[in-house]
């Protein structure tokens, strides 16, 4: 079945806008793609070319398409289908809704640098090549979810990377069975086979600087379309004690700052034990006033004491 078969079935979507230009004829998503540039960039030059099947060779491409499917695919990642009197091709008009870059927000820094990834995903990859220059830089690219068809790419520095760990992801990510995926954090939940750890394998991250540090570390990036925050594998304890702003501050308040984060993950830990063990069991720890004010207050609660320290956690 040639391709004007596949156009005729697809002809009662109302999302098809067709146009003829001469012996041309044109098929796009209006609400995918940007029309002012189909305008400029294609329709406007075709008439001032004699040859014009020349000039859509020389901007456009060649794709072989073999189902309505493949067809489809095509017209949904924004690509405008011009059709000759022997020959097809593809011309990407694509508009992108979210492509600046904004401050970062869920990991702020100081003195480091502000700015953050966007929902656009060529933006991204953009924003990462040029903070990751290195000759080692590998990109795959991946499509998720059956109906979504959301694109994803795998970055990896392959002087570093451990190929046992890539190989692992790569099988995860080839036996996903999920229709729609549209988060780095459902994606996260896909990919993490003990749906009941406590410990999470993945950092998300939203900040250009840190994907191009732990790619220098030997470690993997998923990039989604779609979402400004980025997955980073595998994730250790320290990934999430240590911030940015610890390569960017002075040596000394940079290790205090590593060490206040410690002590307070320690305290947080041990006090409320420590509180229950001492009031519940060995009260004469403390002082007697203390000890009886304590004593009232419980008193007045209907709460048991680890009910209460349970509830402070929440």
């Amino acid at each position: 079945m040639d391709i004007h078969a596949f156009i005729n079935q697809m002809q009662p979507s109302k999302e098809i806008t067709s146009q003829t230009i001469q012996t041309l004829n044109i098929y796009y998503y209006k609400t995918i793609c940007d029309e002012e540039k189909i305008q400029k960039a294609l329709i406007t030059p075709l008439f001032s070319f004699d040859d014009q099947e020349t000039y859509l060779q020389s901007v456009c491409q060649s794709q072989a398409i073999h189902t309505i499917e493949e067809l489809q695919s095509q017209f949904i990642k924004g690509n405008v289908l011009i059709t000759t009197q022997q020959n097809y091709y593809f011309f990407n008009a694509n508009k992108s809704l979210n492509t600046k870059p904004g401050e970062a927000k869920s990991e702020t820094t100081i003195q480091g640098p502000q700015a953050s990834l966007t929902e656009d995903i060529q933006s991204n990859l953009n924003l990462i090549r040029h903070r990751y220059p290195a000759k080692g830089f590998q990109m795959e690219p991946y499509e998720l979810g059956s109906v979504s068809k959301t694109a994803a790419f795998i970055i990896y520095d392959s002087d570093y990377v451990d190929y046992e760990v890539l190989s692992e992801l790569k099988r995860r990510l080839s036996m996903l069975d999920e229709e729609m995926i549209q988060s780095t954090g459902q994606l996260d939940k896909l990919l993490n086979e003990k749906k009941r750890s406590l410990f999470p394998t993945f950092v998300l991250t939203e900040r250009p600087d840190r994907i191009a540090l732990n790619l220098s570390q030997g470690k993997i990036v998923i990039v989604l379309d779609g979402t400004p925050f980025t997955l980073i594998l595998p994730a250790v304890f320290f990934d999430f004690i240590s911030s940015m702003d610890d390569l960017y501050f002075p040596y000394i308040v940079a290790r205090g700052l590593v060490l206040l984060r410690y002590i307070g993950l320690f305290l947080a830990i041990v006090l409320p034990s420590v509180y229950i063990s001492v009031v519940s069991f060995n009260p004469e720890f403390l002082r007697v006033q203390l000890t009886f004010s304590i004593a009232g207050t419980a008193r007045q609660s209907p709460i048991r004491l680890i009910g209460r320290c349970s509830l402070c956690f929440l």
